[in-house]
């Protein structure tokens, strides 16, 4: 699998003026830190398992899923929108991998009372092929 697609995701987020604009550098993996300011994104991937050939692996798939957290829904689902929009069908090259492919797959409105915000989880299904 292919652990690096963090480095893909966080790359063509920064890319979107709409997103640099609002969130700036606050895009983090897993963990929310303490005290961020909103709004930000946090993101997670998990590897799903590889297409194969009688040569052997041939690309890995990899699953992410991309939350924007807003404390008005407006701004949640206007990010959620450019989020999409500078993830979906994006491909990127890299020295250690490739990015093929990058499909949504769900996503999904929400409220988070422990924050208290707005989220928008996008969930992509990436391809990558690893060197």
């Amino acid at each position: 699998m292919s652990i690096l697609t963090g480095k893909f995701l966080v790359e063509k987020l920064q890319e979107s003026s709409e997103i640099s604009n609002s969130i700036g550098d606050r895009i983090y993996p897993i963990v929310i830190p303490n005290g961020s300011v909103y709004p930000f994104i946090v993101y997670d991937d998990s590897g799903q398992g590889g297409d194969e050939t009688k040569d052997g692996p041939a690309s890995d798939n990899v699953l992410c899923t991309v939350t924007v957290v807003a404390k008005t829904y407006n701004e949640a689902v206007t990010l959620g929108q450019a989020a999409r929009k500078a993830v979906e069908g994006k491909t990127a090259c890299y020295e250690d991998f490739d990015v093929n492919e990058c499909v949504i797959t769900t996503w999904v409105k929400g409220y988070d009372d422990q924050l208290p915000a707005f989220t928008i989880s996008l969930n992509f299904e990436i391809k990558t092929t690893n060197f």
